[in-house]
């Protein structure tokens, strides 16, 4: 679903001619170059891929050809890789430039959803002024999102949605391009994603991600039919190894903690 140039404003279309890349392969320099984020000191600063980051980015972005193109991917993941941060970039770059794509990120509680949003106000209130699409009548809150785009009269309006995992009313009425499902082996046991499913059509993307919590549950049972090729998707394992901050020293005294689980 590539934007068409020649209907945008003449001051949006160079702007454009990097965001199109959004969808077929070419995120990351967009990214680095319109979207800033707060680091562990509160400053706000470029965003950038980490290791981490870049092998999701080439594992499951880079080889695509455009949007309509299906994603499902399956992250069991580190605390520390970063998925969920990962996850709101690429949505926010498809949400912020693609018209006509609806997004919902769901989290396991309100506390953990708390940072996903603010994280996206963060980029969208540090983009060049330019480059911003306007927000549709002041609905630019702590659950849903709306931008508005103006191609030749016509308007087209995206919206975000924001949900824990006890909500019952998320997606419905809409048409989901993108949905993240962040910390899934902890949702409520009440969760039901019937509604939301029937909210995807072909061609979405569907980014579920969580720290390991036991073998069992609809997350584990997902990624172990995901691994073992039981059902189409991506499986993507990251062990506490593969990050840097995780490793000791060989002959070191100091034991990391107990894992919970393995899921994978």
């Amino acid at each position: 679903m590539p934007v068409d140039l020649s209907r945008l404003p003449p001051e949006l279309q160079e702007y454009a001619a990097l965001a199109g890349g959004v969808g077929r392969g070419d995120i990351e320099p967009f990214i680095r170059r319109y979207f800033k984020v707060k680091n562990l000191y509160g400053q706000t600063v470029p965003a950038e891929f980490t290791p981490n980051q870049r092998m999701f980015y080439d594992r499951l972005i880079a080889p695509l050809a455009t949007i309509n193109e299906s994603i499902d991917a399956i992250c069991v993941k580190d605390r520390k890789a970063t998925w969920s941060t990962w996850t709101q970039l690429v949505t926010c770059a498809t949400f912020f430039t693609v018209p006509g794509v609806d997004v919902v990120t769901i989290a396991n509680n309100d506390k953990n959803l708390t940072p996903i949003v603010t994280m996206v106000d963060t980029i969208y209130q540090n983009m060049p002024e330019y480059a911003k699409p306007k927000i549709y009548n002041d609905h630019w809150g702590s659950q849903m999102k709306q931008l508005v785009f103006s191609l030749d009269g016509e308007t087209v309006i995206n919206t975000m949605m924001f949900s824990s995992s006890r909500s019952p009313n998320f997606g419905r009425g809409f048409t989901i391009k993108i949905v993240n499902m962040d910390e899934m082996a902890y949702y409520d046991p009440s969760f039901d994603s019937e509604g939301l499913m029937d909210s995807i059509p072909p061609g979405a993307w569907i980014f579920r991600g969580s720290t390991p919590n036991g073998p069992d549950g609809l997350f584990y049972d997902i990624a172990m039919q995901t691994k073992n090729v039981e059902r189409r998707g991506v499986y993507i394992f990251c062990n506490w190894m593969m990050n840097p901050e995780n490793r000791l020293p060989a002959g070191s005294s100091l034991r990391r903690p107990v894992d919970r689980g393995g899921c994978g």
